[in-house]
C-alpha cells in the first residue's frame, strides 16, 4: 500500500466517523434515560421504560441533551478549521521561536529540519507542552502544508538526539499516511461524545481544573493548584460523570476502531527512514521505565489520546480493558513487533527491577545472544512509503552545507524574508539593478543591504538548496501577522514581474510560498472524484513540463496516461496566476487521482529520457502544491 492508497483509506474512514458518532450519542441518550428511569420505577412513577420514553418532558430533555452534544461537536470542528494553532492553545503549549537559544529545543527543531528537507514535507510548526515531564508527541494538520508538531517537555529532556529523531520519523509518517486529518475530525466528534463526563468534572470542580500556560514552567502533578470541589454540586456532578463514563467507553472505543492498527505501520516506516530499530526501540522502553510514561496530565487528554506517540491516559478502565478501549498497542507489543527477540528479554527486564527494588545488590542479567532472533525484522515488514535513509544523509549533508548566516536568517521572520527576495535576486545586471531599486524604495538601504549580504552564500549552495531554504523560512514566516503577509507576498510578485517575465523558478518559488502562506483551498470542500472537470487545468500544467524538456512529444505522452482525447498544447502566454489557480483547483482532486497526476507528469518530465535540475524543481512544486511529498532526487 503507497502513499497515495494510505490517503485515500484514511478518506474513506471519515465517512464512518459520523456512524460512529450516532451510535455513541443514541447510547448516552439511552443510558442517560435508563439511569433516571430506575428511581422512577422504584417509588412508583412510571410502570415500565415505553411509558417513561412517551413523557413530554423526557422527550424534550432527550432532544435538548441531543441537540447540546451535536452542539459540542460543531464548535470543536469549526473552531479547529479556523487555524490548527487553536488545538495547540487549548492544550496550553507555546510555540518554540525558530531562533530559540534553548538547547532541547534547537536540537528538536535540527532534527525536524533535516526530517523535513529528507521527505520533501514543509517544516511543521513546532511546540512544546511545557507542563508535562511526560514522553510524548503528536502532529495535527488538515494538510501536510500547515502542520503542527506538539511535544512534552519530558521528550526534550529524557531522550537522546537519535531516539528524538525516532519519534519525530514516527510522526512524519503519520503526515506521509493521511492520518492527521481524519485525528482532527475524530477530536471533533470526540468532544460532543466527552461533553457529558467533562460537565461533570467542571461542576465537580467548580471550573478550577485547568492546564498552565507559561513556556517555562514545569509541574508534575495534575495541575491541582488552586483546585476547588464544590460541596454543593457534586451530587449533580457525580452522575454526569457516572453517565458521561458511558459515552468515554463508547468514544475510546471509536478511537481503537480508528488509529490502534496505525501506530504499528508509523512504527515500521520510521525503522525503515531512519534505519535505527534500536534508537526507537529505546524511546519506548524510556517511556515504558519512565514514572510519566507519556501520560498528559490536561483536561483535555482525552480528546487528543488517539493522535499521541504513546498512550496518554491512565484509569481503572485502560488497567483492566486496554484490550477494548486503548487508542495504541502496549508499548510491550510495539517493541516485540519491531523485535521478537524482547518477547523474553522484557520479562527478564522486569524481573530484574523487581529484584533490584528488594535487593540492591543485585546485578540485572540480558542474554545478549537473544537479540539476533530478529535483527532484520523491520526491514522486512517496513511498508515502503517512507523516504529512504540516503534522503536523510541527503538531508543531513545539505543541512550542514548552509553557511551560520543563512540558518540564523531563516528562523527569524523578518530575515525569513530576507532569504526569499536573495533568492529572487536573479538575471542579467540591468533586472538585478530593478529589482535592487524595488527593494530600497520598499525596504530601505539597510535592509536591502542585508537581502545583497546573503545573496552570494545562498546562490553558491547551487539549485538544489532552493526548496529546502523556502521550507526552512516556512515557519518564521508564519509567524508573519496577516498584514505583513499580504505585504510580503506583494513584493515577491512585484520582484517576479520585474523583468517583464516569469521565470520557472520563480513560478516554483511564488507557488510554494503561496500554498504555506495563503492557501486558498478550504479542507471541507467536497474532493474531486473524476479528471474530466479539470482536463483545462491539467493541459496548463503538462505544457509547462513540456517546455522545460519534451516539447510537444511529451505533453502528449504524458496527457494521454490520463486521457484518450488529449487537448491541444495550450499557450503558455497565461500569467502564472492562471497555473496557480490550476494548482489549486487539482488539490481538491482525491488522493488516487493525484496519484494518476503525478505518474503521467514523471511521464512527460522523462518523455525525452533525461530529467534537469528545472524540471526536479518544478515536479516537486506541483507535488507539493497538491500536498504530495516528493524526497529529494538522491544519486546512489
Amino acid at each position: 500500500m503507497d502513499f497515495f492508497q494510505h490517503q485515500d483509506r484514511a478518506r474513506r474512514q471519515t465517512h464512518f466517523l459520523l456512524l460512529y458518532f450516532l451510535l455513541a450519542v443514541v447510547g448516552v441518550v439511552f443510558v442517560l434515560n435508563f439511569a433516571f428511569f430506575l428511581p422512577a420505577q422504584y417509588w412508583g412513577w412510571v410502570p415500565d421504560f415505553a411509558t417513561w420514553w412517551q413523557l413530554p418532558k423526557v422527550q424534550l430533555y432527550s432532544v435538548i441533551l441531543l441537540a447540546a452534544m451535536l452542539f459540542v461537536t460543531l464548535k470543536r470542528i469549526y473552531q479547529l478549521s479556523h487555524g490548527i494553532e487553536q488545538l495547540a492553545a487549548l492544550l496550553g503549549a507555546f510555540e518554540v521561536p525558530s531562533n530559540t537559544t534553548c538547547r532541547d529545543e534547537r536540537r528538536l527543531l535540527n532534527v525536524v529540519e533535516e526530517m523535513s528537507i529528507a521527505t520533501g514535507l514543509a517544516v511543521p510548526t513546532v511546540y512544546v507542552l511545557a507542563q508535562e515531564r511526560s514522553i510524548n508527541a503528536f502532529v495535527a494538520g488538515y494538510q501536510p502544508a500547515d502542520s503542527i508538531l506538539v511535544v512534552t517537555r519530558g521528550l526534550l529532556e529524557k531522550l537522546s538526539r537519535d531516539e528524538m529523531q525516532a519519534v519525530v520519523a514516527h510522526e512524519f509518517s503519520h503526515i506521509l499516511h493521511g492520518d492527521m486529518r481524519l485525528n482532527l475530525r475524530l477530536v471533533g466528534v470526540l468532544a460532543g461524545i466527552f461533553f457529558i463526563y467533562e460537565s461533570g468534572v467542571a461542576l465537580l470542580t467548580a471550573g478550577t481544573y485547568k492546564p498552565k500556560h507559561s513556556r517555562h514552567e514545569l509541574t508534575g502533578g495534575r495541575h491541582l493548584d488552586g483546585l476547588i470541589i464544590s460541596p454543593f454540586s457534586w451530587p449533580i456532578a457525580l452522575v454526569f460523570i457516572i453517565i458521561g463514563s458511558v459515552g468515554l467507553l463508547l468514544g475510546r472505543m471509536i478511537k481503537t476502531a480508528i488509529s490502534r492498527q496505525r501506530e504499528f505501520l508509523a512504527d515500521a516506516s520510521a525503522v525503515q527512514f531512519t534505519r535505527n530499530r534500536a534508537a526507537l526501540i529505546s524511546a519506548l522502553l524510556k517511556i515504558r521505565g519512565d514514572k510519566h510514561g507519556g501520560f498528559l496530565y490536561t483536561p483535555y487528554a482525552e480528546e487528543v489520546s488517539h493522535m499521541c506517540f504513546a498512550e496518554s491516559v491512565s484509569g481503572v478502565v485502560e488497567r483492566y480493558f486496554a484490550g477494548l478501549t486503548a487508542s495504541h498497542p502496549s508499548l510491550s507489543t510495539r517493541i516485540i513487533q519491531l523485535d521478537p527477540s524482547y518477547k523474553h528479554r522484557l520479562k527478564w527486564r522486569d524481573r530484574a527491577q523487581q529484584r533490584a527494588a528488594t535487593d540492591p545488590n543485585s546485578v540485572p542479567a540480558f542474554p545478549e545472544k537473544a537479540a539476533l532472533l530478529a535483527s532484520k525484522y523491520a526491514d522486512k515488514h517496513a511498508p515502503k512509503i517512507m523516504p529512504m535513509p540516503e534522503h536523510l544523509a541527503y538531508a543531513k549533508a545539505l543541512y550542514q552545507r548552509i553557511p551560520n548566516s543563512v540558518l540564523q536568517a531563516v528562523h527569524q521572520p523578518e530575515t525569513a524574508t530576507y532569504v526569499i527576495y536573495a533568492l529572487l535576486w536573479q538575471g542579467n545586471e540591468a533586472e538585478r539593478a530593478a529589482r535592487r531599486d524595488l527593494l530600497q524604495m520598499q525596504l530601505g538601504n539597510e535592509a536591502t543591504e542585508a537581502c545583497a549580504a546573503l545573496q552570494t552564500p545562498i546562490h553558491e549552495l547551487g539549485l538544489e538548496a532552493w526548496l529546502p531554504l523556502i521550507d526552512l523560512a516556512t515557519p518564521a514566516l508564519k509567524r508573519l501577522h496577516y498584514a505583513q503577509r499580504q505585504t510580503f507576498l506583494n513584493l515577491v510578485e512585484a520582484l517576479i514581474k520585474a523583468d517583464k517575465r516569469v521565470s520557472v523558478l520563480e513560478f516554483v518559488l511564488s507557488t510554494i510560498l503561496r500554498q504555506h502562506l495563503a492557501p486558498a483551498v478550504d479542507h471541507l470542500k467536497k474532493p474531486i472524484q473524476a479528471l474530466n472537470p479539470v482536463l483545462s487545468e491539467l493541459s496548463l500544467l503538462f505544457a509547462l513540463l513540456a517546455q522545460l524538456g519534451g516539447g510537444q512529444s511529451a505533453y502528449q505522452q504524458g496527457l494521454s496516461e490520463l486521457t484518450h482525447d488529449v487537448p491541444p498544447l495550450p499557450s503558455l502566454k497565461r500569467s502564472a496566476r492562471d497555473l496557480q489557480q490550476a494548482l489549486q483547483r487539482l488539490q481538491q482532486l482525491t488522493p488516487l487521482l493525484k496519484k494518476q497526476v503525478l505518474d503521467a507528469c514523471a511521464v512527460c518530465v522523462l518523455a525525452d529520457q533525461q530529467v534537469k535540475p528545472k524540471e526536479l524543481a518544478v515536479l516537486r512544486a506541483i507535488a507539493e502544491a497538491l500536498d504530495c511529498p516528493l524526497p529529494p532526487m538522491v544519486i546512489a
